[in-house]
């Protein structure tokens, strides 16, 4: 997204018909004889209760194919992807199943796209993929950590997940608990993403011993009035309250912060907009993540930042980040793969050890799930003088792999196999 184009006119430019985001002002001079190109179908929630992250996420999307077709990026020597211009079309899923569903299959039918990329909602994207499975279109998911998109019946051959998954990041809420004592509150969103990472809270709570649970409440998706909710949690005491709420997480911290609550607050995510938009209300909030701009290992995290920022005009958290991998990738396995053959891409992809991340050297996915394996931090939320509303590294997490199923025991083993 050029600087200077908001949300509304990025949501206008990409209804109707889909958006070609990598348009010619930054497209490499190709020989004009190559009208064939890389299509990436890039499906965010651009309106509706996601789109806060999921305009931020096309965002680092459109800057992956930026640099990819002007320099090749971490792909390779030369612009663009096998001698051809990449291409990013654009679909807003409005934050709704049928919407999502319906888009993806337009990107596929009828723009042809060879692999699609985004979805933070966990209920678009496995629809998605068993559309995808039908259709043998490998789709990168750059935005859900939710596990049940790796286990049955939604894993499968062409799927890969982007983000740490659900057990691997409750694991940073045995920092509030070492911190502040093991009575907890959970208030989550009532879908299946806030019930998935309660059970794994509570298991990561239960590797130190029995938590004491106080209360478990299950809010409306997006609602406007997390008042009762948070009255409920107020009365009970607990020493620290767990909010898994992903479409209301600004409005949450913000009315929490209005009520008087005191309590110290653990999210399962960083959010850079939400956070941004809830202000002083955030800081100290503690969350897992595996993403940092000033990070010692991955000293290309802060050149992306800073190209970032001269692209759209603010920094980046780590939902560009992963939608700018999750392209670099998808390129890279295309470069690999030497064409676009689905199998072979998914083949390059299972095989892949990204070492040039700005996520985290090394990334990579497990063969038996295509969940990935990278380091997780429990991240805690502060004002940078520079970076503004971002996060610092409180401590790395030593097993981030404890509560996830072993590769034999998925049950997606037979998912993965070629057909």
């Amino acid at each position: 997204m050029a600087k200077g184009l908001n949300r509304r006119a990025f949501i206008k430019m990409a209804s109707g018909a889909a958006a070609a985001v990598s348009a010619n002002w930054f497209l490499p001079k190709f020989s004009s004889a190559a009208v064939d190109e890389i299509r990436i179908g890039g499906l965010f929630e651009l309106s509706g209760g996601l789109s806060t992250l999921g305009v931020v996420q096309a965002k680092g999307a459109e800057y992956a194919i930026k640099v990819i077709n002007e320099t090749g990026g971490a792909v390779g020597s030369k612009p663009g992807v096998l001698g051809k211009p990449v291409k990013l079309l654009v679909e807003d899923t409005e934050s709704k199943v049928p919407s999502g569903l319906a888009k993806a299959k337009k990107l596929v039918e009828r723009d042809k796209v060879h692999v699609l990329t985004g979805i933070t909602m966990s209920s678009i994207s496995i629809a998605v993929q068993e559309y995808i499975k039908e259709k043998k279109i490998p789709f990168f998911n750059t935005g859900s950590g939710n596990e049940a998109l790796v286990t049955p019946p939604n894993c499968g051959r062409y799927f890969f997940k982007g983000l740490i998954g659900t057990p691997q990041s409750a694991l940073a809420v045995q920092y509030p608990a070492r911190k502040y004592g093991n009575r907890v509150y959970f208030v989550a969103d009532d879908y299946t993403w806030g019930y998935t990472y309660v059970k794994f809270f509570k298991k990561a709570l239960e590797l130190m011993g029995k938590p004491e649970v106080v209360g478990e409440d299950y809010t409306p998706f997006n609602t406007d009035n997390y008042a009762p909710f948070i009255t409920k949690a107020m009365a009970a005491k607990p020493a620290f309250l767990v909010a898994a709420v992903a479409g209301g997480y600004a409005r949450f911290i913000t009315q929490a912060n209005q009520m008087g609550l005191k309590i110290p607050i653990h999210h399962p995510y960083f959010s850079k907009p939400d956070v941004k938009a809830a202000g002083d209300a955030a800081l100290g909030l503690t969350c897992g993540g595996e993403f940092l701009i000033d990070n010692p290992k991955v000293p290309r995290a802060k050149k992306f930042a800073e190209g970032l920022k001269a692209f759209t005009g603010d920094t980046p958290g780590a939902t560009e980040a992963h939608a700018f991998n999750g392209v670099e990738m998808i390129c890279k396995a295309i470069q690999q793969a030497g064409g676009l053959d689905p199998d072979k891409i998914v083949e390059a992809l299972e095989n892949m050890v990204f070492q040039e991340s700005v996520i985290m050297p090394g990334y990579k996915f497990r063969k038996c799930d295509h969940g990935p394996t990278v380091d997780v931090y429990v991240l805690e939320v502060i004002k940078h003088p520079e970076y503004g509303y971002d996060v610092k590294m409180v401590e790395q997490i030593k097993d981030p792999e404890v509560l996830m199923l072993p590769c034999g025991q998925t049950g997606c083993e037979e998912a993965m196999k070629k057909s």
